[in-house]
């Protein structure tokens, strides 16, 4: 339902799948998929996701790399969230040494990779669109953010 007691707020239960992509935030690559894996869980304002992405190719773009198409726009004020990458293959340079999160912020239908690279000067950084292989590659992540 989409009661407006706060106790009829879990009673807003919902899943579903949606198509995930890769783009940039200056301007979009374009890639090649071989699996567009999404799927999503909605109880109340909270969204649980899990992303099974997989290319065959990527060219071009510009800026930082974003996980575009979730199946809800993020909430307009705090709590933001995001999740840590958990599988990966040619995403980075830094294959062993790389942290991938993602960051969910206000009003959003994107995430933003974020990347701790341990042997970098600069700890924390936007993971940008070029540290996307051109080659074929894969991202799997699970997250949840707030949905107003």
């Amino acid at each position: 339902s989409s009661g407006t007691v706060e106790n009829e707020l879990l009673d807003d239960y919902e899943e579903g799948t949606f198509s995930p992509t890769i783009t940039a935030a200056a301007y979009n690559p374009t890639v090649t998929y071989s699996s567009q894996s999404g799927r999503y869980t909605k109880i109340g304002n909270l969204v649980y996701i899990t992303v099974d992405l997989r290319w065959t190719g990527r060219t071009g773009g510009g800026g930082n790399a974003r996980l575009s198409n979730l199946p809800f726009t993020s909430r307009s004020s705090q709590p933001y969230t995001g999740g840590v990458v958990f599988e990966k293959w040619r995403l980075t340079s830094h294959t062993d040494e790389a942290v991938i999160s993602l960051e969910v912020g206000s009003n959003y239908t994107y995430g933003t990779f974020l990347s701790t690279v341990h042997d970098s000067s600069d700890a924390s950084s936007g993971l940008t669109i070029g540290n996307f292989q051109n080659d074929s590659g894969y991202v799997m992540i699970s997250f949840h953010y707030f949905t107003d």
